[in-house]
């Protein structure tokens, strides 16, 4: 299924905003953002609402180092010196995941924040691009980086360290009395016995959450409801799903220049 990439300039979502993501300079209906894909990764990643947005921020230098000076006083510098690499984007979340005793009614809302200073210089350094600072292609090209990158990493964090106490115990006391029935039954514990014991707890406990969960609720859906994953407290399977999607699926690209 071939996905639709919306030009920034009309794109409309009630989980993504986009505020001033590329400069007044730059044409934003050339740059197109699959909407659909980015929805579908938030959802997965248990993100409430994105929003990205682009300040100016510190730019990447090299610091040369002084190895001595002519006759006139005058410095110069060696070949070796201090690179400061500053990145081209920060992600976070906005707000506590712990508003449930459920990790997996858990929904966070998330920040991008692109650096427009360190984007804008390395597209002026990137002789591919004849536009320059100008170029959709060089600003479509970053803000799919950092819609990629910053999903992941905000949806995975948020996935298997927002588990919540309440989880963690519970988890850890089934885990251990399905142990200890075990030793009294055959007197002993091998390898095999413990990983089965964290299978059968983990499987106790999460039919357990989503029965009760049931009972008190009936919103199961991908849309700020009860994620449904195969584990209890932390959502491993949902996690390695986000990366790999995260990672395969482009999120912006430059369109083609419309027709006057």
């Amino acid at each position: 299924m071939s996905e639709k990439y919306v030009p920034l300039s009309k794109l409309t979502s009630p989980r993504v905003r986009f505020d001033n993501v590329i400069p007044h300079h730059v044409d934003e209906r050339r740059v197109g953002i699959n909407q659909r894909a980015v929805e579908r990764l938030c959802r997965l990643g248990g993100i409430r609402h994105l929003r990205v947005t682009t300040t100016s921020g510190e730019m990447s230098n090299f610091t040369p180092t002084i190895v001595g000076h002519n006759e006139q006083g005058e410095a110069y510098a060696g070949g070796k010196g201090t690179r400061t690499i500053v990145p081209i984007y920060t992600a976070h979340t906005d707000q506590s995941p712990h508003a449930s005793h459920r990790s997996a009614a858990n929904w966070i809302d998330a920040t991008i924040q692109m650096n427009g200073n360190e984007i804008a210089r390395k597209i002026r350094d990137d002789t591919s691009l004849p536009d320059g600072v100008r170029s959709p292609q060089g600003w479509s090209r970053y803000l799919n980086k950092a819609l990629k990158e910053g999903i992941a990493m905000i949806g995975i964090n948020h996935l298997i360290n927002g588990t919540t106490p309440v989880e963690v115990v519970g988890l850890a006391f089934v885990t251990s009395a399905t142990e200890v029935l075990n030793l009294l039954i055959n007197h002993t514990i091998t390898t095999g016995d413990a990983i089965a014991g964290i299978i059968a707890g983990n499987f106790a406990m999460k039919i357990n959450d989503i029965v009760s969960y049931r009972g008190e609720r009936t919103n199961f859906s991908d849309d700020e409801g009860y994620r449904l994953s195969f584990f209890y407290g932390p959502q491993v399977d949902r996690a390695i799903a986000l990366g790999i999607l995260a990672s395969t699926t482009r999120l912006a690209k430059a369109l083609p220049k419309q027709q006057s």
